[in-house]
């Protein structure tokens, strides 16, 4: 296991990292998420012993790594350049981790001859680095960082430089390596598509603290904060008031205009200025409000409607002035002489939006 400890770093007078705590399990596909300067490439180099941190502990297994060399470090790091050798071919780079282990030729041969194998770049053997496309350069930069067998490897945003379908390609490939290995992988990014879909568990970073820290699912289902449901999705936020608490059932005032249901099992903090969030495909339109008592309704008036291909997206200004969005999935209708999408409101049109009393979250300002 991975712990990282009260971790602290400044650079002047800017916190880069504050108090920065984290466990990561054996096996973990973990992902540090934030946009730039939130200080995870700056925990990252820390962790590999690139830099040192002004405080704290990371502790591998129970020993402190902070107090380690680079290269003493059972971990191995992919740069987001990959940062191969370009004068040497791709059995040299591949070969390169192991020319300060003391181990013999032949095992060294072996080794490299098995990983070249294992990711199928036996055709690549005496390729010239700056030849090869960056989806077999991503390969070549794996099998040099494995070829060491380290307990932990770190990938720095290192799909950015791939187009989509050859990310594509390697997320899959990335997730069925991790599956067969059975080793942690620490990934860091700003792309929530890369992040969600690769990892297993994730830290959402922000000037250099930790917002959240959970599986993606939960996350995306229970952000904490305004800045995780605003960074990870598209999100309508209402200033809340909590005016009643019964169990698990709230009433909230809305921007001082309106009073809904919300059902929930947060644990809410007190004194903290709150916001209500809900996802646009959250959202039903409807002609008629929703008499449902476990649903919320309000009137108000489409202004904007965008077509976007699998979904159509609704721009809807509330009684009180409020515009939020709305997304509504595409239906089409089939048939031998044409395909038609079908949308059934539009700009101008007065209508009910409704959502469940289950739906939405409040989160911290």
């Amino acid at each position: 296991m991975l712990k990282i400890q009260d971790l602290s770093k400044e650079s002047g007078r800017r916190i880069v990292l504050n108090k920065i705590n984290v466990e990561i399990e054996n096996g973990d596909f973990f992902c540090f998420l934030g946009p730039s300067g939130s200080g995870k490439t700056a925990l990252m180099r820390i962790i590999a012993g690139l830099e040192k941190p002004d405080s704290g502990k990371i502790l591998l297994d129970g020993e402190d790594l902070v107090k380690q060399e680079a290269y003493k470090r059972d971990i191995n790091t992919i740069f987001s350049s990959f940062a191969l050798f370009p004068d040497y071919d791709v059995y040299q780079n591949i070969e390169f981790g192991l020319n300060y282990k003391n181990i013999s030729k032949s095992e060294k041969y072996r080794l490299v001859n098995d990983t070249i194998e294992f990711f199928e770049l036996s055709k690549y053997t005496k390729e010239n680095i700056s030849k090869l496309d960056n989806l077999a350069k991503y390969k070549i930069a794996l099998a040099r960082a494995l070829i060491n067998n380290p307990k932990i490897l770190l990938l720095d945003d290192s799909l950015r430089l791939l187009d989509r379908k050859d990310r594509l390609k390697m997320r899959y490939e990335l997730k069925s390596l991790h599956s067969k290995l059975n080793k942690t992988f620490i990934y860091i990014t700003d792309s929530i598509e890369n992040a969600f879909s690769l990892s297993n568990k994730m830290a959402i970073m922000q000037h250099g603290v930790i917002h959240q820290c959970a599986t993606p699912e939960f996350i995306y289902e229970n952000p904490r904060t305004y800045f995780v449901a605003s960074y990870i999705s598209n999100t309508n936020f209402f200033y809340a008031e909590i005016l009643e608490v019964h169990g698990e059932d709230y009433v909230i005032l809305l921007d001082d205009k309106v009073k809904i249901k919300l059902q929930t099992n947060q644990e809410i903090e007190k004194d903290r200025e709150l916001f209500f969030a809900i996802r646009p495909e959250r959202i039903i339109l409807s002609d008629e409000k929703d008499a449902n008592s476990l649903n919320n309704s309000l009137k108000g008036k489409i202004v904007q409607k965008d077509y976007v291909g699998e979904y159509t997206q609704y721009f809807v200004e509330l009684e009180y002035g409020k515009l939020i969005v709305i997304s509504e999935l595409n239906y089409t209708f089939l048939s031998t002489s044409n395909t038609t999408p079908i949308t059934s409101h539009h700009v101008g049109e007065e209508i009910y939006i409704s959502w469940s009393i289950m739906s939405g979250d409040l989160v911290y300002a």
